[in-house]
């Protein structure tokens, strides 16, 4: 009995010995506590640099943590798996580097510039003499000028010049101004044109006549005054000046002579397209203005 409880008594001994061998070996020596500190407090110390900027260091966040304050939920998949995006994520592509967003810096839509026009010469109430005039002024660069259907001439400055022709007393001209979008503004000025009174004109000179010679005279006769024959015809005669020409004219009927040496003439004049029973006038002329005048009837055999 005394043999067995002696036993028993080694085993247990046996048992916290091996215990205690066992905890003691799970901790490091004291150089080895000191290094493991040493690792410890060199990596907290200062955080790499990045993008060549030191950063002060602050207390390490795991990103299991992180995660958890956000109220993530571990979906099981790794850190380095690429994650598809879910009904309703809006998954934005990083810009390469010195390209920026379209929008980014633009200016809000430029109002358009003030419209304006001015006329600098002539000055309004100013009288001239002449019946052309300059007029000159400035305008919105870029502007178009018309006086009416006329446009003026614009330089890159805007200033601008056209030439009117006047009307005798006060001439209003209005300026309009158009620019580009169809806006429009307009300036006027007022100024009076003294025209030279008007001269009358001369009477229209009339060339003289030539007179006929003492020597010599205008006669004319005529030999029937009417006629049944088909066709109907008359006989003129006369006098006139040597060589001169005798004409004789009608609405049925026409035909001209020459004086003979003798200042003598005859003319047998025929009127194919007489109407019967009509009297019509025949004129006999010289070519000194000289004219006699007849009446011719064509009659019906009887």
């Amino acid at each position: 009995m005394r043999k067995l409880t002696v036993f028993i008594a080694s085993f247990v001994v046996v048992l916290v010995a091996g215990a205690a061998m066992a905890q003691f070996g799970s901790y490091p020596s004291g150089e080895e506590k000191d290094t493991a500190e040493q690792t410890t407090t060199t990596t907290t110390d200062r955080a790499p640099s990045r993008d060549g900027v030191d950063e002060t260091p602050g207390p390490k966040v795991h990103p299991d943590d992180v995660a958890a304050k956000a109220g993530a939920v571990d979906d099981g998949r790794s850190d380095d798996e690429p994650v598809e995006p879910t009904g309703g994520d809006v998954v934005l592509a990083e810009e390469p580097d010195g390209k920026k967003d379209a929008t980014e810096g633009k200016d809000e839509a430029e109002e358009p510039e003030d419209l304006w026009i001015e006329v600098l010469y002539p000055a309004s109430g100013q009288g001239f003499e002449e019946k052309t005039l300059l007029f000159e002024g400035e305008v919105t660069p870029g502007t178009r000028v018309f006086a009416g259907k006329y446009e003026a001439d614009v330089d890159a400055e805007g200033n601008w010049r056209i030439v009117l022709v006047l009307s005798p007393g006060w001439n209003r001209t209005t300026f309009t101004a158009v620019a580009a979008d169809g806006r429009e503004t307009t300036d006027s000025v007022k100024v009076f044109y003294d025209a030279p009174a008007r001269k009358p004109k001369p009477p229209a000179r009339e060339e003289p006549k030539e007179e006929s010679p003492a020597e010599w005279k205008f006669a004319a006769n005529q030999t029937y005054g009417e006629c049944a024959e088909n066709p109907p015809y008359d006989v003129f005669w006369g006098e006139g000046k040597p060589g001169s020409t005798i004409t004789v004219v009608s609405e049925f009927g026409s035909g001209s002579t020459k004086v003979d040496a003798d200042g003598e003439w005859e003319l047998k004049v025929t009127f194919p397209d007489a109407p019967y029973d009509k009297t019509f006038l025949v004129q006999v002329k010289d070519q000194f203005g000289n004219v006699a005048k007849f009446e011719f009837t064509r009659v019906k055999e009887a």
